[in-house]
């Protein structure tokens, strides 16, 4: 029980400190340069110069979950000889004696094979922009960042497991972005249209024109679903627009946004957005909602990715962090639009 009240108070003043201490966060692609921890006992660990590649564990001592989390990776690189290059650092604050004897000690007892490694002021920790706990990032051999936040190694955060990230990144490869990004607010009905031929439908723009989905075929179609009150939409559609303006020639591709109803003054708000923002997609308007219906709209704004012969490869709920990387990554993995 003491020691669960220790890990307690340390995971709340963990959480505290690092979230009111927040600072730019590190993306996948970019070196980690001279950011360093320190050793246990004594020392420094350079994470951009460590000289192999690793996965880096922030934890909290005495946690069951990430116990299980580092025996499950362990099991996972002494399995495969392509993955035994794979160091694991394992990062905790240990900003007294109490802390980093209580690290030792968890470590020690679950008879890890790890380097222990404190982050007293929370810099590496605050880096990473890691507020949970346990939290994992592969890094290879270069000193790269790999990956964002995965919270776990035994569950895939969207199509690929921790193992396969390990995998693509000893072949010296990129993960692709969109299976980096969790996707939480996706209902197993919207999941479910993956792989499937998208419904078709037929809706007019604000100017009476008509657009038909299955008329766009030979062309990749992102179709978003939005709304003008939404602040949220009101943020990704004009991160949408230029990307759309950048990329449609370079991925063939087309988008039909559409609008679900709002209010009386909604047509009118909507005109002005797409006007003030210079959106150059259709804005279709789906007054009674049967296509909202048809791709199973819970939350916007909601993006389905369909490829040139009409099938959902993939899904996006919100707007995911590093944007134009996570649907470059939609367009070039040949799982997905890379070889339509």
């Amino acid at each position: 029980m003491i020691v669960l009240a220790k890990t307690a108070a340390l995971l709340l003043a963990l959480c505290v400190y690092i979230a009111g201490s927040a600072t730019a966060q590190i993306m996948p692609g970019s070196p980690l340069g001279d950011l360093k921890i320190k050793a246990d006992p004594s020392g420094e660990i350079h994470l951009g110069k460590f000289g192999s590649p690793y996965v880096l564990c922030f934890f909290i001592p005495g946690d069951e979950t990430t116990a299980t989390e580092i025996k499950a990776l362990q099991k996972i690189i002494s399995d495969d000889k392509k993955l035994s290059k794979f160091k694991i650092i394992m990062a905790t604050r240990g900003k007294d004696d109490n802390e980093r004897e209580l690290a030792r000690s968890y470590v020690k007892k679950n008879g890890f094979k790890a380097t222990l490694a404190y982050d007293p002021e929370t810099t590496a920790a605050r880096a990473f922009t890691s507020f949970q706990f346990p939290s994992f990032y592969i890094v290879d051999a270069k000193g790269e960042l790999k990956t964002m936040r995965v919270p776990s190694v035994t569950k895939p955060v969207r199509r690929l497991g921790f193992e396969e990230f390990l995998k693509i990144v000893a072949d010296g490869g990129d993960i692709p972005m969109i299976d980096l990004v969790q996707e939480t607010s996706a209902t197993k009905d919207q999941l479910n249209l993956i792989g499937n031929k998208a419904p078709d439908f037929t809706l007019t723009d604000l100017n009476g024109k008509s657009y038909k989905l299955a008329s766009l075929r030979g062309k990749n179609v992102i179709a978003v679903f939005w709304n003008e009150g939404c602040p949220h939409c009101r943020a990704d559609i004009p991160l949408l627009n230029d990307y759309y303006i950048k990329n449609k020639k370079k991925f063939n591709f087309e988008i039909l946004s559409v609008s679900r109803k709002g209010d009386a003054g909604s047509v009118k708000r909507t005109t002005d957005f797409i006007s003030d923002k210079k959106i150059a997609f259709p804005v279709l308007m789906d007054k009674e909602e049967p296509v909202s219906n048809d791709y199973k709209i819970m939350y916007i704004p909601t993006a389905f990715f369909i490829s040139a012969d009409g099938i959902i490869v993939e899904l996006m709920v919100g707007t995911p962090p590093n944007f134009d990387k996570t649907l470059d990554s939609i367009f070039t993995d040949p799982s997905r639009l890379g070889s339509k």
